[in-house]
This record gives structure tokens, sequence and C-alpha cells, in this order.
């Protein structure tokens, strides 16, 4: 029985993150529409700001591709990679080259060795992990709650 309330706890615990991090993701797509419509000055693409910025950090080594998706774009250390979205890679707004800067900015921080960026980097196994069973388990502890709610009940006939 002191399990069922676990779970409830746990669940007043979760709700105020996931309503954060639903909050921070709507304002994150909010202005990057908005500034999808603003191109920048020197019509530059977001992959040729990002390859100045890297050459100008001596970072001559990391590679910069396009991969599929919108906003899916990241830097992977392991592979020295920044891959940047359909969308922003050959984009010339303000929005498609703010991403890129984002981006290149990891591997910069990377590069020197940045103490939070490594505890990120150390962070990011564990995470995924938890973020592929982050629905499997909500969805067993409703079962649970079900089942063990449907008990109760049928013993109090």
């Amino acid at each position: 029985m002191g399990f069922i309330y676990l779970y409830y706890i746990m669940g007043i615990i979760m709700i105020p993150g996931i309503i954060f991090a639903s909050v921070a993701q709507a304002k994150i797509y909010s202005a990057y529409h908005e500034f999808e419509k603003i191109q920048t000055k020197k019509q530059k693409t977001a992959k040729t700001v990002a390859r100045e910025i890297l050459d100008k950090n001596n970072l001559y080594d990391v590679e910069i591709i396009k991969i599929p998706g919108n906003l899916t774009d990241n830097f992977n250390p392991k592979t020295n990679v920044v891959s940047l979205s359909e969308g922003v890679c050959e984009s010339q707004t303000i929005a498609g080259v703010s991403v890129a800067i984002h981006e290149v900015g990891h591997a910069i921080q990377h590069s020197q060795g940045y103490a939070p960026a490594k505890l990120r980097l150390s962070l990011v196994p564990v995470l995924n992990v938890f973020s592929h069973l982050l629905w499997p388990l909500v969805i067993i502890g409703l079962l649970i709650s079900f089942i063990a709610g449907f008990d109760n009940t049928v013993g109090q006939i």
C-alpha cells in the first residue's frame, strides 16, 4: 500500500518539471519561428557562419553535416561533428544562424575542456536511458495503481 503513495508523491514531484520543460520548449519554438522570418544582413548560410567561427577558433577538425528533421541540431563530442537540421543548415535567417552558432558554442566548450560541458556529457548516457524508460514506467505505474485500487474496492464489497 505504501508503494502507491510513493507513486503519487513522485507524480506530484514530476508534474512541475514536465510543465517547466513544456513551457521552455514552447518558448524555444515560438522564438525560432519568429526569427525564422528575418534574413541576416550578410546573407550567409548558417553552415557558412558555423564554419567561419570554428575556423577562427582553430577547430578545423570539427565537421559540419546536414541531418534530417526540424530543430534536431546537435554537437557530438565523440565524433567531433556539428549536425545541423535541414531547416537550419542552408538557412540565411537569424533563427537558423543562431541555432548553428549555439551548436558551435558546444564544440568550442568541448575543445576548451569547459567543466559544465564535461558534466553534461557524463550525464547524457544516464538521461538517455531514463528518457526511453519514462513513459513505460508511467504506464506501468498507472496499471499498478489501477490494479491496487481495484483490489481495494473489491475487498470492501
